[in-house]
């Protein structure tokens, strides 16, 4: 446990080094008195600090990678569900929507939403709209009675 502070320190000031040209003659000389005590400790700090980067290295790109796949699964969550798919969860919530004089039409979508209307097929075949209300489906399959801009109740 104390050999790790030590090699972070010396590969800090190898990485110092690397990126500092204008004071490379005076960390050169503090460096060439320490390398001469600890020159197999530099190199066991350098490939140390080497398999630390590629660590590192490794974890963001398996961080960028799982953040795509995330972001890929909630495109297919939302691109999978189809009109049909839609209607079939209202009636699936909503099981009086199965009645013989219940008609619900695709009405609208909203954003990826889907809106679709309820209607009375005995007060329509009168000459009335026959509106009874609206429901709003999102892509998760969730189930909304809302009104005509499909704003939830």
């Amino acid at each position: 446990m104390k050999k790790a502070p030590f090699i972070l320190l010396l590969s800090s000031l190898l990485l110092f080094t690397g990126c500092n040209t204008k004071n490379e003659k005076s960390i050169s000389s503090s460096s060439s008195i320490s390398s001469t005590a600890s020159s197999s400790t530099l190199e066991s700090s350098s490939s140390t600090s080497t398999s630390e980067a590629q660590i590192v290295s490794n974890s963001i790109s398996s961080v960028e990678q799982s953040v795509e796949i995330s972001e890929e699964s909630q495109d297919t969550t939302v691109s999978e569900m189809t009109q049909e798919q839609a209607l079939q969860r209202i009636l699936d919530t909503y099981p009086e929507a199965n009645d013989e004089d219940y008609g619900i039409i695709f009405w609208d979508m909203i954003d990826n939403d889907f809106l679709f209307k309820a209607y009375s097929k005995s007060i329509s075949s009168q000459g009335g709209t026959g509106t009874i209300g609206f429901f709003r489906v999102s892509p998760q399959g969730d189930v909304y009675q809302t009104d005509a801009t499909g704003t939830p109740f």
